[in-house]
């Protein structure tokens, strides 16, 4: 193995828990074998501030990952046209809240406000 660290996404759907559960359990079983395996940052993605679903899934990812919980990507139409256009998200839509978002979780992982200067 050539990790030490774990960035899990998890959509805000009805079964998310089910298959975190699911996917911790094989965490779990690496880790015997690579005990410094760690999660380092739970990603909730498909975030929708007009369903309430997102915000109870969110809480619950809260309570159980606190600081290792990212801001959520919230759920636009611009994530999913970017790749068809043969361009990255940053380049197709500079402004859009998707691209916002990645860019907060790059500065939350690499910590450098300077990529984006």
């Amino acid at each position: 193995f050539y990790i030490n660290e774990v960035l899990v996404p998890v959509s805000l759907e009805a079964m998310t828990l089910q298959g975190l559960t699911e996917f911790l359990t094989s965490i779990s079983a690496i880790k015997k074998y690579r005990q410094e395996l760690d999660i380092k940052y739970v990603l909730p993605t498909f975030f929708d501030k007009r369903l309430k679903k997102s915000e109870v899934i969110l809480e619950k990812l809260r309570e159980i990952y606190g600081t290792k919980l990212c801001t959520p990507i919230r759920t636009n139409v611009r994530v999913s046209e970017a790749p068809a256009s043969g361009k990255s998200l940053f380049e197709f839509a500079p402004g859009s809240p998707g691209a916002e978002d990645y860019r907060e979780l790059i500065r939350k992982i690499v910590g450098d406000d300077k990529l984006f200067k």
